[in-house]
């Protein structure tokens, strides 16, 4: 009985996965439209396309993984420092108070461009992005083509010179 009802919460998670599905997927080996992104509500809402014009460094990082928290930061930090770039960090703790704390420490508190998904709309962002194995950044033209996955300083200093 118990493997029947969990077969069915499974196809229905499927269902609905596939139905909520908006854009393409991200594939390897050519530059795509980044997939839709939008977070928040009213003035505090986050949108990739309300940063056309920009390059935008779209990072999904966890709590729990080390390597991409740095990266965040390091990203952070380098869209701090440059007029011509914005990072948005995406974060896919399930403990909302865990996140907050890490901001903190971070010091990323009360930046709007960090977010936390969980549930359907990370299930979302991780079908949308490809996702895998550990968490990936992704460098935006300003486009709103993705140019590189975990895209090194050098690309993007390189990329956002030449605007």
């Amino acid at each position: 009985m118990k493997r029947a009802v969990f077969t069915i919460f499974l196809a229905v998670a499927v269902l609905l996965l596939i139905s909520a599905h908006e854009g393409p997927l991200l594939r390897n080996t050519e530059t795509y439209s980044a997939p839709k992104l939008f977070f928040g509500e009213g003035d505090s809402a986050i949108s990739l396309d309300d940063m056309r014009g920009k390059y935008v460094l779209l990072t999904f990082w966890s709590s729990g993984d080390a390597k991409s928290r740095l990266s965040n930061i390091m990203y952070s930090s380098l869209a701090s420092r440059n007029t011509g770039l914005e990072h948005i960090g995406v974060n896919f703790d399930t403990s909302p108070s865990m996140f907050k704390e890490i901001l903190k420490r971070d010091n990323l508190a009360g930046s709007p461009l960090q977010v936390r998904v969980d549930g359907i709309s990370a299930d979302r962002l991780i079908s949308r992005y490809g996702l895998k194995n550990g968490f990936q950044s992704f460098l935006v033209d300003p486009s709103g083509k993705v140019v590189a996955r975990n895209p090194s300083l050098d690309m993007i200093s390189d990329s956002i010179s030449a605007l």
